[in-house]
C-alpha cells in the first residue's frame, strides 16, 4: 500500500511538472509597455499588499491555474540590479475583499486558502536591464505553488521584505491615479495613507490545473498496472 501511495504521488507531481508553463503580465497591457512609477519595494523593509480584481484576470485565466512563480523588471532604461535582500516573504490568497477595501492587515485581506509561497533569507536579485522596455529578469520561483480560480474571488498578494542590502533596487510599477470599482488593482503599505490604485508590473508563471478526470484516468491506469503486477507475482 505504501508503494502505491508513493507511486500515485509521483504520478500527480509528474503531471504538474510536465504541464506547459505560461506567462501572464499584470496589469494587462503592460507586457511591452513601461509603467509610470519606479517602485522601491526592494530598497526598504516593506509590507506591500495588493489585491487584483478577478475580472481583470479571468480573460487570461478562464479556468483554475497553478501559479508557480512571479517575476519583476527594472523600469525602462534602467541598467542593472544586483542586490542582496535579507528576507523575502510572498503570500497569496483568494479573497472576497475588493481592491478598494484593502487594508494594512493581511489577516483582514486574506481568504481561507492563504498560503506562504516563498520564504527565503539572503535572496540575491539580479537583472541586466538597459533596454527601452526591460524583460522580466527578476524571477522568483515559488516554494509552494498556489491554485487560483478567478470565479471564486480576487487574488491577494503580500510581499514582505526585510533589511535590503546594497545596489540598485527599484522595479517597474504603475499608478492608476484613482481607486474605484473599475480599477483592476488596489495596493497598500505602511507608507500609504490608505488604499491606492496601484500595482507592481508582474509576470506570473502558471500552468493549467488538470481536469479531475485526467487525475482519475492516470490513477486508474496506475492501479491497473499495480494489480497486474501483484497477480503476476502471486502465480
Amino acid at each position: 500500500m505504501k508503494k502505491l501511495i508513493v507511486l500515485v504521488s509521483l504520478l500527480l507531481n509528474a503531471c504538474v511538472l510536465n504541464a506547459q508553463t505560461n506567462k501572464t503580465v499584470v496589469p494587462s497591457g503592460f507586457a511591452d509597455k513601461n509603467g509610470n512609477i519606479a517602485d522601491s519595494i526592494f530598497s526598504h523593509g516593506f509590507d506591500f499588499q495588493e489585491i487584483i480584481r478577478s475580472s481583470s484576470l479571468s480573460p487570461a485565466w478562464p479556468t483554475p491555474v497553478l501559479i508557480t512563480g512571479i517575476a519583476f523588471r527594472l523600469p525602462g532604461g534602467v541598467s542593472s540590479m544586483n542586490t542582496l535582500v535579507s528576507r523575502i516573504e510572498i503570500r497569496l490568497s483568494t479573497t472576497s475583499v475588493a481592491p478598494e477595501q484593502i487594508t494594512t492587515s493581511w489577516f483582514s485581506n486574506r481568504g481561507s486558502d492563504a498560503k506562504t509561497v516563498f520564504f527565503h533569507d539572503n535572496v540575491l536579485l539580479t537583472a541586466a536591464g538597459g533596454q527601452a522596455v526591460n524583460p522580466f529578469e527578476i524571477q522568483i520561483h515559488f516554494d509552494q505553488p498556489f491554485i487560483y480560480d478567478p470565479s471564486t474571488g480576487n487574488l491577494a498578494m503580500e510581499l514582505r521584505t526585510t533589511d535590503p542590502g546594497f545596489g540598485s533596487r527599484t522595479i517597474d510599477a504603475y499608478g492608476f491615479g484613482s481607486l474605484n470599482s473599475a480599477t483592476p488593482i488596489g495596493a497598500i503599505t505602511e507608507s500609504f495613507n490608505g488604499p491606492v490604485g496601484y500595482g507592481l508590473i508582474s509576470e506570473f508563471s502558471w500552468t493549467v490545473v488538470p481536469e479531475p478526470q485526467t487525475w482519475c484516468l492516470g490513477i486508474f491506469g496506475l492501479l491497473a498496472v499495480c494489480t497486474v503486477r501483484h497477480k503476476t507475482k502471486s502465480i
